[in-house]
Formats: structure tokens, C-alpha cells, sequence
């Protein structure tokens, strides 16, 4: 079987990371996490970064492989990460303005997708120069990434993936009320 390229390579591939979304909720149905959920969210998410940032950088070099492995564990580690907030909303919130606090919560989560959709490719078309230039920053960028449009996307994914991991994991840690919610959340 050959290492990319092909349909058949990236279904496995893509199935292989799927998978890693049914792992992560059987682990968490499993085992739930019964105390320290903000900070057992926020060490998920840090995972899920830290193994989105590995696959960018590894997705270039092993190909599809590092897509199937790295995109199994990150989505380990958002299952859990998403059922650990899941209940920390349902025991922070009244029960009487559940459903409108999570309409809120998702529709402005969900709006953010579109955003990206359109944002993606003049992006890509804007880094893909970088990605090609002779210049030792670039070069460094272009050995770890890769070059041209599929160098300049998997910048981007690990651009993404070290703001979440070097940024709002950090700040989110440091916000008092956040830590608070593992003693308001207790059962």
C-alpha cells in the first residue's frame, strides 16, 4: 500500500483519527473524571494541542501515517477534553437557563467555523510565498512543514495548535474563576 496519495490511504487515515473520537468518549464513559474537571479540561486540552501541533509537523515527513496517528490521539484527548466541559456547564448552569446558555455557547462556537472557511485559503495563498523563499526562517519552517500549499497549510494548523497550547491554555489556568468551578462543580 502506498504512503499517500491514494483514497484509500487517506480514508485510512481518516478513519484511524475518527476512531480516536470513539476511544476518547468510551474512556471518559468509562471512567469519568469525578473531581478537578476545569483543570482536568484544561490538561486535555493541552494534550489535544500539543498532539495537533506534533501532527503538523510530523504530517509532512510521514505522510498520511502521522495524519492517522496524530489525529487519533488529538481527538483522544478533545473527546475527553469536550465531555469534561460538557459537565462542567450542566452542574455551573441552573438547569432553568440551560437551554439558552448552550443555544449561545454553540451558536457562537458553531460561527466560527464558517469564519475559518473563508479565512483558510486567502491565508494559504498568503504564507504559501513564505514557504518557498531562501531565507533561513523560512528554510527552518519549509525543513519542519513542508513547502509550497501544503507547507503553508500545516503552518497554519501549527500556528493554531501553539496558540491554543502556549496562549489560551495558560491564560485560561491562570483565571481564578475557572479554578473555581472544581469547587462549585462538586457533586
Amino acid at each position: 500500500m502506498e504512503l499517500s496519495g491514494s483514497e484509500r490511504v487517506t480514508g485510512a487515515a481518516m478513519g484511524a483519527a475518527g476512531a480516536g473520537m470513539i476511544v476518547g468518549t468510551a474512556l471518559l464513559a468509562w471512567r469519568p473524571v469525578r473531581r478537578l474537571r476545569a483543570r482536568w479540561t484544561l490538561v486535555m486540552d493541552a494534550s489535544a494541542s500539543a498532539m495537533m501541533l506534533l501532527m503538523a509537523l510530523v504530517s509532512w515527513r510521514a505522510g498520511a501515517w502521522g495524519v492517522g496517528v496524530f489525529g487519533f490521539l488529538f481527538l483522544v484527548f478533545h473527546a475527553i477534553e469536550s465531555g469534561i466541559s460538557q459537565d462542567l456547564w450542566q452542574r455551573a448552569v441552573p438547569v432553568r437557563l440551560q437551554g439558552r446558555v448552550f443555544a449561545i455557547r454553540r451558536a457562537l462556537s458553531w460561527s466560527l467555523v464558517p469564519v475559518c472557511y473563508l479565512l483558510a485559503g486567502p491565508l494559504t495563498e498568503a504564507i504559501t510565498p513564505h514557504t518557498t523563499s531562501d531565507t533561513t526562517p523560512h528554510n527552518l519552517a519549509a525543513a519542519l512543514l513542508g513547502t509550497g500549499a501544503t507547507g503553508a497549510m500545516l503552518t497554519l494548523l501549527a500556528i493554531a495548535a501553539s496558540l491554543r497550547l502556549l496562549v489560551l491554555v495558560p491564560v485560561f489556568a491562570a483565571i481564578p474563576s475557572l479554578r473555581a468551578l472544581d469547587d462549585a462543580s462538586r457533586p
